[in-house]
């Protein structure tokens, strides 16, 4: 049958036993030399307060409870959080249950995925604060990690040193679920894993001497993000190519033609000869 005990604090500890919905008790208080007082009695009634039944949103953030009242009280406030491993899940608030099914949400931040409990409470107008917890068999999803890529100043998604064979890449990654991530990218068919995570913000340097090897100059990469569970998540990102800055094109050097200022050989040679023959009519009176 039902049993009860208390402790030295004055809970009550109930044993209900299987199929059984409510009994009443009448209690009087017993001195150590077994001593009663009739009068200074109380009669309690103990019974099953609710049931309930559960589901997992399909997005892992929320369980749902829905608490259905037995009649043993007219209405009751009801609260509920998820407990795993000693670690509570966030907060809720709480919901009054009255004659008719109530469902509550009950949050999944800081659970990780995999089985959990509820720890709940509910408390009513001439009844006991009632404190359980109890499993469902109800098991949180893993969800994959979020990734994204910031741009810099020109808006472009890396930004190349000076010598152009390397570009810098930075972001923010985090998972839903609190669990460690590990990241990686793929550049011209070779893997790459030199990323540097601080909370959610990360950064990466990549060299495209892969590429030069291989004569490719297609320098997009593929970003691979994966939690402790190995739920993953890729997000592909264009990289433009580095910036060469154009030459300006030399003049070849002008040579000039027999067409030009400078006199030619056959005017030189005349000039010589004109200048000779008016020395020597100079010198014919002499």
């Amino acid at each position: 049958g039902w049993s009860v005990s208390t402790n030295v604090l004055g809970d009550f500890f109930i044993t209900q036993p299987e199929g059984a919905t409510q009994a009443s008790a009448t209690c009087t208080p017993v001195d150590p030399l077994g001593a009663m007082n009739e009068n200074d009695s109380r009669t309690w009634t103990f019974g099953t307060l609710y049931t309930a039944t559960g589901t997992i949103d399909e997005d892992g953030k929320n369980a749902r409870l829905t608490i259905t009242p037995t009649g043993l009280v007219n209405e009751f406030l009801f609260s509920a959080r998820a407990l795993q491993n000693g670690q509570m899940g966030g907060a809720g608030e709480s919901v009054a249950v009255a004659s008719e099914p109530t469902m509550t949400a009950v949050s999944l931040q800081s659970i990780r995925p995999g089985a959990f409990t509820f720890v709940v409470s509910a408390e009513a107008s001439n009844m006991l604060l009632h404190e359980a917890e109890f499993s469902l068999g109800l098991t949180k999803p893993n969800s994959p990690p979020s990734v994204s890529v910031a741009v810099n100043f020109d808006g472009l998604n890396a930004t190349w040193d000076e010598s152009q064979l390397k570009f810098e890449m930075y972001g923010l990654v985090s998972d839903p679920d609190l669990e460690a991530v590990t990241m990686s990218l793929t550049i011209c068919g070779a893997d790459y894993q030199g990323f540097t995570i601080d909370g959610i913000n990360w950064v990466v340097e990549v060299s495209t001497a892969i590429c030069l090897a291989n004569g490719l100059t297609n320098y997009d990469v593929l970003i691979t993000a994966v939690d402790e569970s190995g739920a993953s998540t890729q997000l592909a990102v264009g990289i433009p190519s580095p910036m060469v800055e154009d030459v300006a094109p030399v003049a070849p050097p002008t040579v000039g033609d027999e067409d030009g200022a400078l006199p030619s050989i056959s005017l030189l040679a005349t000039l010589s000869m004109l200048g000779a023959a008016l020395l020597l009519q100079r010198r014919r009176p002499e």
